[in-house]
């Protein structure tokens, strides 16, 4: 917990409503003493007997009831503190309520209020369609409610909007398996039949542009060629973007650069201009946006895109004006990342190298990406020994890493390869600028062909 959320645990400790235990509010006034700087001191049962029942024997039974109790409520609190980060959740919840008590005149505004949220594109709601169907589940009770004796469209509608929930949250997870099966090994059976996929068409994907968009992924993900698909998923982006929910519109930007960074990395390179504009546009628009924060990882990827698209001046205004919003926690690692890869392309490379040095290799992507950088750095510096001994290293740790898909190993792999060929090379070799060209995959292939040309002027 952040010290925000203590201070709102106090405070919620201390309301009457929730608690009206004074050993309670006490353990709370022990948290906050001790937080943040003597943090292990908080799980400390002597200690926090000792304050809590001073100048009496320590009993160990009593304090872990207490310390039981305090975790209950602050479940209660969790619970709370997530309600209000999902608006939408309390929405349904008072809509029921209000139809249980029979409160019409309250019902029949909340209900217009809800009807606002589901129509207006500006509220950014997780689970849109399972809101849609709740909100229609509700609404069907509430007529039954009234005994009315006449024809009603709801539970038809409950039934539309069950199937339209049903087949979007299938092709969600569906694509979702898809698209990690390129990242890490997994044997998941995850194939959808060509008679669940034609009912899809035969109903007009339930006339949802969402349920279409992650349609055509799932089809540019399993069908070969899926270029076809690639170019329709973007033309209804283009045409359709303001009729899907801004959540699911996060996911399917990340669909459309995830499929572009896999073609970039074969290299495609073609592709990094498409990507580059859907990163572009997917930030100015605050789509691609955690809430308030960006994605460290985002962040990177716009970073990486933009200098190898010669995008220099524009990268450096980039970090500077977006490293404020990314997470706390991340916020130094990434810029130190960032401004390496920066400082790399500024020929900077003593600069670079102070900045890589201070990255916290947290993730695999980190790791990865400057393994690669300090490679290049070392042989632009013509730091051989240094270069052979990481080219070694990281080649190793590849080929015995279980987790780390081969789609991902397998540019990195044949990178380590062709450098080390080119440093053991002393003169130009057209046959090595041969295999560079002929192999598909692997990671900054322009640069190796670039380094071939650098080995040959030594």
């Amino acid at each position: 917990m952040n010290s925000s959320e203590l201070t709102r645990l106090n405070a919620f400790v201390k309301s009457p409503y929730h608690n009206q235990d004074e050993t309670m509010i006490r353990i709370s006034s022990f948290i906050q003493l001790h937080y943040p700087t003597q943090v292990e001191r908080i799980g400390d049962k002597a200690l926090l007997h000792q304050y809590l029942f001073p100048n009496e024997a320590y009993e160990d039974k009593r304090i872990r009831y207490a310390m039981s109790a305090f975790c209950k409520l602050m479940e209660q609190f969790f619970t709370i503190e997530a309600l209000n980060k999902h608006p939408y959740l309390n929405k349904v919840l008072l809509l029921k309520d209000l139809s249980t008590r029979n409160l019409e005149k309250s019902y029949q505004q909340e209900e217009s209020k809800i009807n606002i949220m589901l129509n207006d594109e500006k509220y950014n709601i997780p689970s849109f369609s399972l809101f849609d169907l709740q909100v229609a589940q509700i609404k069907d009770e509430h007529f039954q409610q009234q005994r009315i004796r006449r024809d009603d469209n709801n539970l038809r509608c409950v039934a539309d909007k069950l199937d339209a929930f049903y087949y979007l949250e299938r092709l969600k997870y569906t694509c979702a398996l898809l698209d990690r099966q390129h990242i890490i090994q997994t044997r998941a059976e995850i194939e959808l039949s060509e008679q669940w996929l034609k009912h899809l068409i035969t109903n007009n994907f339930f006339n949802s542009s969402t349920i279409q968009a992650y349609y055509i992924i799932h089809q540019m993900l399993t069908q070969i060629p899926p270029e076809t698909f690639f170019l329709q998923m973007q033309n209804l982006m283009e045409q359709q973007e303001d009729s899907i929910n801004q959540s699911d519109k996060k996911e399917i930007y990340l669909f459309i650069i995830n499929y572009c960074a896999r073609k970039i990395r074969i290299g495609e390179v073609n592709y990094s201009d498409t990507a580059y504009k859907w990163y572009k546009r997917g930030i100015e628009q605050r789509i691609l946006f955690d809430g308030k924060e960006l994605s460290p990882w985002t962040f990177t990827n716009m970073v990486k895109l933009s200098l190898k698209l010669g995008q220099h001046k524009w990268t450096e205004l980039f970090i500077k004006d977006y490293e404020s919003y990314l997470p706390t926690d991340f916020r130094q690692n990434c810029i130190h990342y960032n401004l390496s890869e920066l400082y790399y392309y500024a020929n900077r490379l003593e600069l670079a190298q102070v900045h890589l040095h201070q990255v916290v290799h947290s993730d695999i992507h980190y790791y990865l990406g400057a393994r690669l950088l300090l490679a290049k750095i070392y042989f632009q510096l013509r730091e051989e020994e240094a270069l052979t001994s990481l080219i070694s290293a990281f080649s190793i740790f590849l080929k015995r890493n279980k987790v780390i898909s081969n789609p991902i190993k397998e540019p990195y792999l044949n990178f380590c390869n062709l450098l080390s060929r080119i440093v053991r090379t002393s003169k130009y070799n057209s046959q090595l600028k041969e295999d560079i060209i002929a192999t598909k995959v692997v990671a900054e292939k322009e640069w190796l062909l670039t380094a071939i040309q650098q080995s040959r002027a030594n």
